[in-house]
Order: C-alpha cells, then sequence, then structure tokens
C-alpha cells in the first residue's frame, strides 16, 4: 500500500445534507491529513442549496461531489459514495465531525500490519464533544475475545463506536454496505454485520477521530428515537445475544420509553438487569438520565467525568 500507487490508497466519504458550514470544517480536517494519497466523495444527499460552488472553490482535484435527485437518507448516501470510490481502502466521515491529522496513516499502518488486510475494521478512539465544557474519550479499550460487539458497545461501560472512525477495505465495506432502512444506528449495525461476516475487529489506541455529540436539531442522532431503535432491533435481533438486545434496548431507548410509559421503561431495565445486561450502577446512571432535568444531568456528567479522569475510572456517556 504505497503513495506513488494511481489508484487512491484510501476514499473518504461524507454524506451531507444541508450542512455547508460544518461540512466546510469535515473537508478541511480531510486535507489536514499527513497521509496525502486519498479522494475524497462528497454525496449530497439533495441539500436545498447545491454545494457545487463551495466544492469548485476549494480547488482540489482530489475531491469529488456526487449529488441525489431526491432525499434518500444517510445510509444511501454512503452507499452511493461506495459505487463511486476508487481507493483500496474506504473511510467514512460524518459531515459535522473531523479528524486528526494522523487519523488515516495510523489506520493504514495498522491494516497493512495486520494478518488479513482485508478482513479487518479499524477504528480509532474518539474524542466525544458535547460542549466545550464535556469531552470525553471513547471507547476505553476494544472489546475482549469472550465478548461479542453488541455487547461491548451496549452492556459494558467503556464501549462505543461510531462510523467516522471506521476504515476498512473497500471491497469488505461493498459487501456489509449500510441498511438503507435504517438512518439512526445504521453505524452499529454496520459493524455488527461486518463481525458476523467474520471481519476483525482493531483499535488504534489514539484519539484520532472527533464526534460533535451535541444537541443541534439538524443531527439524526440527537435523542434516541424509539422508532429507530425498534427497527434496528427488528433488523439485528437476530445477530445479537438477549443480554445485549435487553441492554440496547434499557441504555439506548430507556429515557425515551421512560418519557412515554415509564412502568413499561421500569420493566425494561428489570428485564435487562435479569438477563446480564444492566449493572446496578448502570441502572442508577440510567435513572438518572430518565428523571433529571438535561441541565442537570449535564452538570452531573462534566463533573462526574473530571472525576473519572482524575482517578482512571470509565467516563459517563
Amino acid at each position: 500500500m504505497r503513495e506513488t500507487d494511481a489508484r487512491p490508497l484510501v476514499s473518504v466519504i461524507i454524506p451531507v445534507f444541508n450542512r455547508t458550514e460544518s461540512l466546510a470544517g469535515a473537508i478541511s480536517s480531510v486535507q489536514a491529513q499527513t497521509m496525502s494519497d486519498w479522494e475524497l466523495i462528497v454525496v449530497d444527499d439533495c441539500s436545498t442549496h447545491p454545494l457545487d460552488a463551495m466544492i469548485e472553490s476549494l480547488h482540489d482535484p482530489r475531491i469529488r461531489l456526487l449529488r441525489h435527485e431526491a432525499n434518500r437518507g444517510v445510509s444511501a448516501a454512503r452507499n452511493t459514495g461506495l459505487d463511486a470510490a476508487k481507493g483500496r481502502l474506504v473511510a467514512f466521515l460524518d459531515s459535522d465531525d473531523g479528524w486528526l491529522p494522523n487519523k488515516l496513516l495510523e489506520q493504514n499502518r495498522l491494516i497493512a500490519g495486520h494478518s488479513s488486510p482485508k478482513n479487518v475494521i479499524c477504528v480509532t478512539q474518539t474524542i466525544v464533544m458535547r460542549n466545550k465544557n464535556d469531552c470525553v474519550i471513547f471507547p476505553i479499550s476494544g472489546p475482549r475475545p469472550d465478548q461479542t460487539i453488541a455487547e461491548f458497545l451496549y452492556a459494558e461501560d467503556g464501549g462505543f463506536a461510531q462510523v467516522s472512525s471506521f476504515c476498512l477495505a473497500l471491497e469488505t465495506a461493498r459487501r456489509v454496505r449500510f441498511n438503507e432502512a435504517l438512518n439512526q444506528y445504521e453505524d452499529h449495525l454496520f459493524l455488527i454485520e461486518a463481525m458476523a461476516a467474520g471481519v476483525q475487529y482493531a483499535l488504534v489506541p489514539e484519539a484520532l477521530s472527533i464526534w460533535r455529540d451535541d444537541e443541534r436539531s439538524d443531527r439524526l442522532g440527537a435523542k434516541d428515537s424509539l422508532s429507530a431503535g425498534r427497527d434496528f432491533l427488528a433488523i439485528t435481533g437476530p445477530l445479537v445475544s438477549p443480554r445485549a438486545y435487553s441492554a440496547f434496548e434499557a441504555r439506548c431507548l430507556g429515557p425515551a420509553l421512560w418519557r412515554e410509559n415509564a412502568g413499561a421503561a421500569l420493566r425494561t431495565f428489570y428485564s435487562a438487569h435479569r438477563r446480564g445486561g444492566l449493572s446496578p450502577a448502570q441502572a442508577m446512571r440510567l435513572m438518572a438520565r430518565c428523571c433529571l432535568p438535561d441541565s442537570t444531568l449535564r452538570r452531573v456528567r462534566e463533573r462526574v467525568n473530571k472525576w473519572h479522569k482524575k482517578t482512571g475510572g470509565f467516563p459517563t456517556r
């Protein structure tokens, strides 16, 4: 895998819908990569204002713009990028996220040194930015050998995955693809399906990706959606253990379910605890998310995370 090959080493895919300002920052973080052998495919999912002028103003021949004539969703936009990509590897970046300069370099090194480079999905640790006073790094480590990826994501403290850190062989990504029925949790499904097909997980233990996990109204994942979560579980159910399934229900959908039916939420929490998907400490934090006002919860989380940074414990999501 050499930067001198005619074929780009990495295809970067950014799906975008009406985010011109944040898109500029995401593109800048790609252009700042220390490994320069990449192409960038921006897939405009039928934004209100076309992005042609903005992309042309960058004067970078490595950047291509594709446009959907109708809004099809983020999964379809990533798949359009996959179909057009020319690289040996593919990396995904959301239009409101960013990378540190060595991100692609370190992932390429890990993949190139792997015993099966076409059979590995490489992720980096991610800086999760909720606001200027609340930043944490996830995941702490990768899944244990005796642990499924879904149990790592949902049943354990410190488990985490977000698409802006993913990098893998293009041909492998094309086999897996993103499920176009989902526009939330679609990156988790991609990872779960890839690993169910035998792809191995590899972690760069350095925070090289930035995920802006704030409450902007244009963020698809700003709030956990009951309908989106149930759609995810309907598709993912056969691929995950009862422990992971119940942990997702409780930890990802619990607060939304609480607002709809507190009794049903409590039954869900109890079921998750019985199946080993929710520890007493996790249940207490979950109840706090359900009962405390958002402003109070943010202050508590900031203080807890500052304490964890000093003591080396797990930060809280």
